[in-house]
């Protein structure tokens, strides 16, 4: 925290003989320009997943899945899942979506009495594993209200 890429530089070179290493500069360390929002952990953890965007090292991921899904959703989920752009908003919907949905739930605006169908899928990948529980607890918890 705190320190550029440069605090790395002892380190990084025997990483790299052994494996892909890439070492960085978060917002306004080192080479990289400042950001005008705050730092917060939510700001550091989407500079990371902005890096590795940009690197291509999501692709990886997004092909595992694609592979999985039948014509044309595979290539159009490689095509446009693993873009800078699609991360950053992931990225961003991850950091509140769980909290948004409690205070929904909490703080239920008046609706109409209409018959409600959730659809979700059972095996969570392996990046919604640890959100999962909460969100099944937060939307049990709303279907079970009649919302």
């Amino acid at each position: 925290m705190g320190a550029s890429r440069s605090s790395w530089g002892a380190v990084a070179p025997t990483v790299a003989a052994r494996t892909t290493a890439v070492v960085y500069d978060r917002s306004g360390l080192g080479r990289s320009p400042a950001d005008p929002a705050p730092r917060t952990l939510s700001r550091l953890a989407g500079d990371l997943v902005d890096v590795l965007a940009r690197l291509g090292l999501i692709r990886p991921a997004v092909n595992r899945l694609a592979a999985h899904l039948p014509e044309p959703a595979a290539t159009a989920m490689r095509a446009e899942d693993g873009t800078v752009a699609a991360v950053r908003t992931h990225h961003a919907e991850l950091t509140s979506h769980v909290d948004d949905l409690r205070r929904l739930r909490d703080e239920t605006p008046a609706l109409p009495d209409v018959p409600v169908t959730v659809i979700s899928g059972l095996v969570p990948s392996r990046i919604e594993r640890r959100r999962r529980p909460d969100l099944v607890e937060v939307s049990g918890r709303a279907v079970g209200r009649g919302r």
